[in-house]
């Protein structure tokens, strides 16, 4: 009996490995993990999914797409609030070109709120989205989470644990902070959140520059630090 299942495991194995081969490439795997706690009001969400349907439409990113990602990004939508409160609110999309991107925009615009509002775990936001990586069907020669969120982590474990454990797997973290209410809060994400190699935060002083800031933020994730930083010279 123990024979037999040995042989059974030697002859499995090969199939797994295949179907891993199988995955689709791409140049970027990217989870936008977006907050919907309880400090984010209905406006002020709506602002951050208008944003990011904006920036999935805009010209310089599909230009980016086009020169920098000729495999094509995969893209999830994490929603995310308190420590068992988080939902990939749309699935894995392949984004290839104009017409795959503006499919998503719209469908970001016709997402809704998911999520009831709750704390702020950004330690478990991060442990859903690396899940949501290390389950999917792509192969990214990059893999990024970003989250955007306006306030300090607040219940769970510290959100440190859950970055160093992502950065071990070869996940890059990068953040996105809304400082409206927290004056300090990128230097916050730079010491306990971001991490990876090339990580990066950006700041927006409120819900209304979000959007500006959004798109800045996702070329410099298309195109790669280095590339984005040495057009900015």
């Amino acid at each position: 009996m123990r024979l037999a299942l040995a042989f059974f495991l030697l002859a499995t194995l090969p199939m797994a490995q295949l179907c891993r081969a199988q995955d689709i490439a791409v140049d970027l795997e990217l989870v936008l993990a977006i907050d919907s706690s309880r400090s984010i009001d209905a406006q002020e969400f709506r602002l951050q999914t208008n944003g990011i349907a904006a920036a999935f439409r805009d010209p310089e990113f599909l230009a980016a797409l086009h020169n920098h990602a000729p495999r094509g990004i995969a893209v999830a939508l994490v929603q995310w609030s308190g420590q068992n409160n988080h939902v990939n609110a749309m699935g894995w999309h392949h984004i290839t070109d104009d017409a795959s991107a503006q499919l998503f925009a719209d469908q970001i615009e016709a997402m809704g709120r998911m999520l009831d509002p709750d704390s702020t775990s950004i330690n478990n936001a991060i442990r859903f989205s690396v899940s949501q990586i290390q389950g999917n069907s792509f192969n990214g020669a990059r893999r990024v989470i970003d989250v955007s969120g306006d306030g300090y982590n607040n219940t769970g474990s510290r959100p440190q644990i859950a970055r160093d454990e992502a950065v071990a797997r070869g996940i890059t973290i990068n953040g996105l902070t809304i400082t409206n209410e927290v004056a300090r809060l990128q230097e916050y994400f730079k010491e306990n959140i971001i991490g990876g190699p090339g990580s990066f935060v950006m700041s927006a002083l409120d819900f209304q520059e979000f959007p500006a800031v959004f798109i800045r933020k996702l070329l410099r994730e298309v195109i790669g630090v280095e590339v984005y930083s040495w057009k900015l010279d």
